[in-house]
């Protein structure tokens, strides 16, 4: 059995299955993780949070270290979680990313949250998220106030 998860081992299979087919992991996980890439350990560690169907799921860096195929399968996935009503947390430094694949977005800096809202009331035309954070984080810290 699989206490953690309350499946019985047919049951945590098939979910093992399910999750890995999720991030198009199946084949590789028979080899050892020691000789996965940067961009496998991330599908494996997105797979591991997918057990069990969470309603939301909260990421750190999700693209990191990723090239430009794997970022882009990363964010087809969150995009289909979305889609199955799943709310995706992201933490991530990667403005750009977070712009293309989030819907809303909060700038926290120093602990305080600077703005939150949908990323279409935040961002303004010609404008970027990171120039929206930017302005925001030299506001709060007196720079160009």
């Amino acid at each position: 059995p699989a206490p953690l998860t309350g499946y019985s081992g047919s049951e945590a299979r098939k979910e093992i299955d399910r999750v890995l087919e999720i991030v198009s992991m199946h084949g590789p996980e028979h080899k050892r993780s020691a000789t996965y890439s940067k961009g496998m350990q991330q599908r494996v560690g997105l797979a591991a949070a997918l057990i069990g169907k969470p309603a939301v799921l909260i990421l750190d860096e999700p693209a990191s270290g990723l090239d430009p195929l794997g970022i882009r399968d990363v964010r087809k996935i969150l995009e289909n979680l979305k889609a199955d009503g799943v709310t995706v947390v992201v933490n991530s430094h990667q403005l750009s990313e977070a712009e293309k694949t989030c819907t809303s977005a909060g700038i926290i800096y120093k602990g305080k949250i600077l703005v939150k809202d949908t990323i279409k009331n935040i961002v303004k035309e010609n404008e970027t998220l990171e120039d929206v954070f930017i302005r925001y984080v030299e506001t709060s810290s007196g720079k160009n106030a």
